[in-house]
């Protein structure tokens, strides 16, 4: 699925059967559409038909009534219904990191079998996926998730080579400048993973003047309990250069 005003698609995962339940809901509200939306079996295909079989009857069945339902008016298309249907859940972003992202099944990787940026010996890869919306008298800033990110081990007594690790994440912003850091936000540390799914919203209380005119910073930091924090990468966004009463999304590279 693809939003307008979003170059990223979205992938939502959703069975039949909640499918089922959302024609419902429409039809209870709205019953005069019952004979114009594609209506949805419920009972189970009759005979001995393979998993795929069944599967190919009920995607063309989804079909349909997708198609019937965004040909309805907007007040049905564009209901609270629909729209609490398609909100993205967590389980969507952890199925969308499933198809999408390659996991990486070692916790070391040698740092000589990836290419990446690096400047003074340290190592910056990954992304990190950004909501960012002014609403009711707040900026809303929602951070989903982050891919690709790991730790660099340092090399031993031994000289040995650099390896990568599974980090332990969180998420810091400011909005600059802010000499005083009394704009610091921050997300709970997702443990050993490289690609995170925080779903946390930061929120600012500020007029909307005073937000257009700051920089948001967002950087990525590994939790380490028996020592200092690793830096993973950080990006600056110039709020002005956003419509902040439109809800901004995608995906940002993390540099220094």
């Amino acid at each position: 699925m693809q939003r307008e005003r979003e170059s990223e698609k979205t992938f939502l995962f959703r069975s039949y059967r909640e499918f089922s339940e959302l024609h419902q809901k429409l039809c209870l509200k709205f019953p005069l559409i019952a004979n114009q939306l594609h209506s949805l079996s419920k009972g189970v295909y009759i005979g001995r038909s393979s998993v795929k079989v069944v599967a190919e009857k009920r995607r063309t069945e989804l079909d349909l009534f997708i198609v019937s339902l965004f040909k309805m008016a907007e007040e049905i298309s564009h209901s609270d219904i629909v729209y609490t249907f398609l909100h993205p859940l967590l389980r969507d972003q952890d199925e969308e990191a499933n198809v999408n992202v390659t996991k990486w099944r070692n916790k070391s990787i040698p740092v000589s079998t990836r290419s990446r940026a690096s400047m003074n010996n340290r190592i910056l890869q990954g992304q990190l996926k950004i909501s960012i919306q002014y609403t009711r008298g707040e900026l809303h800033i929602m951070i989903q998730h982050g891919r690709e990110l790991y730790a660099e081990s340092g090399a031993g007594n031994s000289g040995s080579a650099a390896t990568l690790e599974l980090p332990s994440p969180y998420v810091k912003t400011y909005l600059l400048p802010d000499t005083l850091k009394i704009t610091k936000r921050k997300t709970r540390v997702i443990r050993k993973n490289s690609n995170p799914t925080f779903m946390e919203m930061l929120v600012y209380r500020m007029p909307l003047e005073h937000v257009r005119n700051r920089e948001l910073q967002v950087s990525v930091w590994s939790y380490d309990v028996m020592q200092e924090n690793e830096f993973l990468g950080q990006v600056h966004i110039p709020l002005a250069s956003l419509d902040l009463t439109q809800e901004n999304i995608g995906w940002y590279s993390l540099g220094y």
